[in-house]
Order: structure tokens, then sequence, then C-alpha cells
């Protein structure tokens, strides 16, 4: 596609292997401004090995009704690339993490989400728990955008975990 944004992600070389990293649905650039990168990882906790399909995203940001339009039709993207996967291979856990720009709780009408909040047997986001939590917020604004949701294989290992957000402003001396 050219030159593009990319996303990436951090992690631990003693708990995270990375098998294979590339980036899919690329050939959409009005519906993924960024391409999502797909990352095949172990990681192992607690000496247990546990295999997961990562994708990092970075959807259309920006509040302009095209803007959410994007946003909505590159989750349909997804969904629709997800959805396929499960079909191959239905034991594949998937987590996608990253910045959705879209907050969870906007009515149905305005989400960029209805496609997996309507589908909450196979999808669910990990942070719902979070949403109105402005303390926890990722952005600026005090809205929460960024997202982890996990697809229903992956639901068994994830369902007695918490997430949190890393205040870095009170981590790291001089982060603002």
């Amino acid at each position: 596609r050219g030159v593009y944004q990319k996303v990436g992600f951090i992690y631990r070389k003693d708990q995270v292997t990375v098998h294979s990293a590339h980036v899919i649905l690329d050939s959409d650039s009005y519906a993924l401004t960024r391409a999502p990168l797909q990352a095949d990882l172990t990681i192992t906790s607690n000496g247990r090995p546990y295999n997961l399909k990562l994708l990092v995203v970075h959807l259309k940001a920006g509040s302009t009704g095209e803007d959410a339009d994007r946003r909505r039709a590159g989750c349909v993207l997804m969904k629709t690339y997800l959805d396929q996967q499960a079909a191959i291979d239905p034991e594949a856990n998937f987590m996608i993490a990253g910045d959705w720009n879209d907050i969870l709780n906007d009515p149905i009408s305005d989400s960029s989400f209805p496609v997996f909040l309507n589908d909450s047997s196979d999808y669910k986001f990990l942070n719902l728990s979070m949403v109105g939590r402005n303390d926890l917020a990722s952005h600026a604004s005090n809205r929460m955008i960024d997202h982890l949701m996990i697809n229903k294989a992956a639901c068994p290992e994830f369902s007695t975990g918490r997430v949190t957000t890393l205040r870095l402003d009170l981590l790291v001396s001089g982060y603002s």
C-alpha cells in the first residue's frame, strides 16, 4: 500500500516467543488506514505455554461521520477475517489489541463495534468492565479508546484474568 503508519507491540523475550509476524488486510486503505499486524506467539506463564495470535490494530482517528464509518468498516473486515480463521481452526486463540479510536459504551447507532458486540458468544472485550472509568483512560481526553478483545477460543484462558491500564505518568518520572 505504499507508505503508511505501522503498528507494533512490545514484549518480554523471557515470556514470549514470536514465531511469525505479518501484515493482514492491507488491501482496503479506506476501512483500515493502518494495516493490522498479526503475530503468532507462544506465551509462557507459570511454566505453561500458551499459543496466541495477536492482532495489533490502529483504526481511523477522528470524530466525523466518515471517520466512524471507516472504523465500522474496519471492524467488519476484521470480523470477517476472524470468522474465516475460526472456520479453518476453531481452537486458534486470537487477541485483538490496540487503538480502536472509539469508546465501547457509545449508543450502538454511533458505535464502531456492533459487529462484535452483537456477537458476544464469539467475541469478548476484556476491558468492558473498565468502561466509564476515566481515571484508567489511555487518551488525553479521558476517554478509553484502546481495547483488548478476544475470540471464543481464547475465553477460557482469560476468564480469570484482569485488565488494567498502566499509568505511565505515575510510573515514569517526567512522563506526561
